[in-house]
């Protein structure tokens, strides 16, 4: 299944490359219109990873029967998922702060200080 899953989107991400490569005037709006696509597919990317590292852990203990060995190999799996899990959540957390951020920077014009004269 995460193999399917690489190959479309690897497809997919070729596919709107190859297209997006000519140059002939409509590729701009054509990269605009699929992006919803692009998006879904590099997400499928992300979710293939940990379903790859849990069919390991699943093969792990089928062929293993709960000895020693496949339970500190699926502690192993498990503790490197459940890190890329936070270390995902914690990139675009900072992500959108420093996007956040800079929206604000560009909306707020710079207050300009004004000296009075009067003495």
């Amino acid at each position: 299944m995460s193999l399917s899953i690489n190959l479309c989107v690897l497809l997919v991400c070729s596919a709107q490359y190859f297209f997006a490569a000519n140059g002939t005037p409509g590729t701009t709006s054509f990269l605009q219109k699929v992006t919803v696509v692009r998006g879904v597919a590099i997400g499928g990317f992300f979710l293939s990873i940990p379903l790859f590292l849990c069919a390991i852990v699943l093969y792990t203990f089928t062929h293993l029967s709960f000895s020693p060995p496949a339970l500190i190999a699926s502690a192993c799996v498990g503790t490197a998922i459940i890190f890329g899990g936070c270390a995902m959540v914690h990139h675009v957390f900072t992500w959108q702060r420093e996007k956040t951020k800079k929206h604000v920077l560009v909306q707020t014009p710079n207050p300009t200080i004004e000296l009075s004269t009067l003495v």
